[in-house]
């Protein structure tokens, strides 16, 4: 389980910086840090509980996971940034693709190299 929470807080750090690269910040600094890490420990906090809810081994984890922090973010992103919102609909849906897209060639060549 610390090997989950580990790859789960580098992973809130990746999407932290991230989201954060694509918003205009409509809070002050204190304020927008404040909320991403209240981020950070919910993302990580779902992923575990998730994961100790459902088992290690079951899609429904995954599943359960990725769409809860998917949906946490959006609204994260949402409340984080002055642009107007279909912009920052096109910017999220753009990165969740792209972090998609990165996930499944990753999962991949885990699956071929380390099989």
């Amino acid at each position: 389980m610390i090997h989950l929470t580990v790859l789960m807080a580098l992973l809130a750090v990746t999407h932290i910086f991230c989201l954060a690269v694509m918003t205009e910040r409509k809070y002050s600094l204190k304020k927008t840090l404040t909320v991403y890490t209240v981020f950070g420990v919910v993302f990580v906090g779902l992923a575990v509980g998730t994961v100790a809810l459902f088992g290690d081994r079951t899609a429904q984890a995954g599943i359960a996971a990725f769409s809860s922090s998917v949906f946490v973010a959006f609204f994260v992103f949402i409340l984080t940034s002055a642009d107007p919102f279909w912009k920052k609909l096109f910017l999220f849906l753009s990165y969740v693709n792209l972090f998609c897209i990165f996930f499944s060639i990753s999962a991949f060549l885990c699956g071929e190299l380390f099989s």
